[in-house]
């Protein structure tokens, strides 16, 4: 009888320090759906840097900002939501400024996310931190103004 005390204080142990190593993991990572949510919002901060670096483009060659986010053919697939199909929201502000909006499910968590993670267009200096929610980028096309 004494024989088997002892493998079984070892596999109750063994199963404890699984469970708190579990535990701690989801801890620190969130639960799967909160990941999900980042990853949407991931999709979401890709998208509209994708139709920030076309509306940059389109105001390079036409000296002027598009009417609206259906004028840039070449980028209607980032012009949606990827959970609602929503339009992005974009509005011109001024002669080569616009806003792009995007609900987002989650803040951002830019210093919890491993490098690289989060696109950022090249030779910008625009940030895509974000609250949960409605949010608004105000940008321009002029890469003098930025």
């Amino acid at each position: 009888m004494k024989r088997l005390v002892m493998p079984r204080l070892l596999l109750a142990l063994a199963t404890a320090v699984m469970l708190a190593a579990v535990i701690a993991g989801l801890y620190a990572l969130g639960s799967p759906a909160h990941q999900r949510q980042l990853r949407l919002d991931q999709k979401r901060v890709s998208d509209l840097s994708t139709l920030s670096i076309a509306i940059r483009a389109y105001w390079t060659e036409h000296k002027a900002l598009p009417s609206g986010l259906d004028v840039l053919d070449s980028v209607r697939r980032f012009s949606t939501d990827p959970v609602n199909g929503s339009t992005y929201s974009y509005a011109i502000t001024g002669s080569s400024s616009y806003s792009l909006c995007a609900t987002f499910a989650v803040a951002s968590e830019f210093d919890r996310s491993p490098a690289g993670s989060y696109y950022m267009p090249p030779q910008t200096a625009i940030r895509w931190d974000h609250p949960g929610g409605k949010h608004c980028f105000e940008l321009s096309a002029d890469p003098v103004r930025r």
